[in-house]
């Protein structure tokens, strides 16, 4: 079967006249994806699948469907974070649900959430220089990526800064959901080089920095994606696509709670100047204002 992008004139690709994707079509009453029926894929297929298809182009197979519904499942929610506290602030001011839900969203960023582009590009290049495509590493082929890695975090001077994918604020001892991730990953047979580079990586880094620093949900779900075929610019999509279930639920709570508003009651220290009286002069500029 021809692509359809074949039949686009290079003007029409260059100019920008016509949107060219090889992702879906809709044919009559036939929605497409990948060449595939929408509907059989909704009538025979978990979510899942539907979205490693959706990212690779091709359906998974049992392992990696399985691995990639673990991921979403990890990244629905995790108690009250920023990004739930958002959703539940503007849901409990009468936000509809939809922009309750994009406000939390919109919270995930490389800083809180969803670091995983860097740490991505980081393993692909390091991967790149240093072996050749394969899933069988030697010891000192792992220390050379990792190295490499961290050479993308470390400034001028040699300084080690922060490494995405590494570390918790909540968690000290080591991120429970990358920890399970990373075990269901090796019980699938799934664990592969990137998931062991990010482990030597964290070694690395604490060693570095004199204290324990380990895979944390974004660092794992980078990983483990790359190593089931699923290119690292997709990782925060799936972390994107679980969570948008668990502030759903959480903006949905909080409408239903018996207050309409929700009440700020995070503990605060006002730092500020002490309490203080308009000078003479400045209450001169007032009366004028008034006059006027």
């Amino acid at each position: 079967m021809a692509n359809r992008a074949d039949n686009v004139s290079p003007q029409d690709r260059s100019h920008g006249n016509e949107w060219v994707s090889a992702i879906s079509d809709v044919q009559g009453g036939r929605i497409g994806l990948y060449g595939y029926s929408l509907a059989e894929l909704a009538a025979n297929l978990a979510f899942g699948n539907v979205v490693y298809l959706a990212m690779t182009g091709r359906l998974p197979g049992d392992t990696e469907a399985r691995m990639m519904d673990a991921i979403m499942t990890a990244c629905v929610v995790q108690a009250i974070s920023p990004s739930g506290a958002i959703a539940r602030t503007l849901a409990g001011c009468g936000a509809p649900i939809q922009t309750s839900v994009i406000g939390g969203l919109l919270s995930i960023t490389d800083k809180v959430g969803g670091a995983t582009e860097r740490l991505g590009a980081a393993l692909e290049d390091s991967f790149g220089h240093c072996t050749r495509r394969g899933e069988i590493l030697t010891d000192p082929d792992l220390n050379q990526v990792a190295y490499k890695a961290i050479e993308k975090f470390t400034d001028a001077n040699g300084r080690i800064g922060r490494v995405d994918g590494l570390g918790h604020l909540l968690h000290p001892e080591g991120d429970p959901r990358a920890i399970f991730l990373l075990k269901i990953a090796g019980d699938l047979g799934v664990k592969g080089r990137h998931c062991h580079a990010l482990e030597r990586i964290a070694e690395l880094v604490s060693e570095k920095k004199r204290r324990t620093l380990r895979p944390n949900l974004d660092g794992a779900a980078v990983a483990i994606l790359m190593d089931i075929g699923v290119h690292w610019r997709f990782a925060s999509s799936v972390i994107l696509v679980g969570r948008a279930v668990g502030l759903s639920a959480q903006a949905v709570e909080q409408t239903v709670m018996p207050s309409d508003f929700l009440k700020i009651t995070t503990p605060m220290s006002y730092v500020g100047v002490s309490p203080r009286a308009l000078a003479a002069g400045e209450h001169q500029g007032l009366q004028v204002m008034a006059k006027e």
